[in-house]
């Protein structure tokens, strides 16, 4: 019966030392699981975190998108105001050049001579006399002392008695243009 105790107690030592062994292995088996898991974890959280980094940076590009939309409907604006702009001034210039060229033909349609004569101008009341630079069959250009302003308007008296009514058309650099009312030819065949 001892012989018999002995051998079970020795199977038992043998179940024991098998039982130790195979908690050690799951022992280990739970440390490695467990290594795992934290890496796990760590990999989530590193992804949570990338992934706020990564909504912040969408967040930003979107302000960002929103912000070059409003600046680029303000190019836009400016774009169409400075076309207007261009419209006009195209529309200016050919008015102006239509202009010069029109008045280029009519000066060259008249006659223009030099000329000192004295003369005097009535403008306002006043004779002022003055000296002609010169005349042509519509216009004179005379000596002009700053009393003459552009659309003044005036009677140009020549030496010989001749009276025109005339507009200045522009005053510069001690002188003024003049447009008369009538060409100087039209009057003296009316006389």
């Amino acid at each position: 019966a001892i012989k018999g105790a002995v051998g079970s107690i020795g199977g038992i030592t043998a179940t024991f030392n098998e039982i130790d062994t195979l908690t050690r292995t799951i022992e280990n088996a739970i440390s490695e699981q467990n290594t795992a898991t934290a890496r796990i974890a760590s990999a989530i959280a590193l992804a949570a975190s990338g992934s706020r980094d990564a909504e912040a940076d969408v967040t930003e590009v979107s302000v960002s998108i929103d912000e070059t939309n409003g600046e680029a409907d303000q190019v836009r604006g400016s774009t169409d105001l400075l076309a207007d702009v261009v419209e006009k001034l195209n529309v200016t210039v050919d008015a102006f050049l239509e202009d010069i060229s029109k008045d280029v033909k009519e000066r060259r349609s008249s006659t223009r001579r030099l000329s000192k004569d004295g003369i005097l101008i009535t403008a306002k009341g006043q004779r002022i006399p003055t000296k002609l630079a010169d005349i042509s069959d519509t216009g004179a250009k005379f000596e002009c002392s700053g009393e003459m302003k552009e659309m003044d308007r005036f009677t140009l008296e020549l030496e010989d008695g001749t009276a025109v009514r005339s507009t200045v058309i522009w005053v510069k650099n001690g002188f003024a243009g003049a447009r008369f009312d009538r060409p100087m030819s039209a009057q003296q065949e009316a006389a």
